[in-house]
């Protein structure tokens, strides 16, 4: 792919939470409400490279754009999403989060 390419991707998430979605894209470093337009930023892809995303979120359409692979960048949003979901939900529940390696949580109830 060329380096001035610009990928696009959109993806229907469903029944996806909107504050969750908003607070998980707000977790990964962007500024702004997702769900009241399109956020731009720089997105860790691993391996320490950054690269400039801009994502909106549209009628439970979530849109990837940038010069990245945006299947990563999607995959990136989307275990954002699944891990604060998770997170709110223990804690709603009683349950300790803790932060784990490489980026997981650890879960204990009471």
């Amino acid at each position: 792919m060329p380096c001035h390419s610009i990928q696009i991707s959109n993806i229907d998430l469903g029944a996806v939470l909107p504050a969750v979605l908003r607070d998980a894209v707000r977790g990964l470093g962007f500024d702004g409400d997702i769900t009241q337009g399109a956020v731009s930023g720089r997105l860790a892809l691993g391996g320490g490279v950054l690269a400039g995303v801009s994502l909106s979120f549209r009628a439970g359409v979530l849109s990837v754009r940038g010069r990245v692979d945006v299947d990563q960048a999607t995959a990136a949003v989307k275990r954002a999403y699944s891990k604060t979901l998770v997170t709110q939900q223990a804690k709603r529940y009683g349950w300790r989060v803790k932060p784990g390696i490489n980026g997981k949580i650890l879960l204990q109830k009471g």
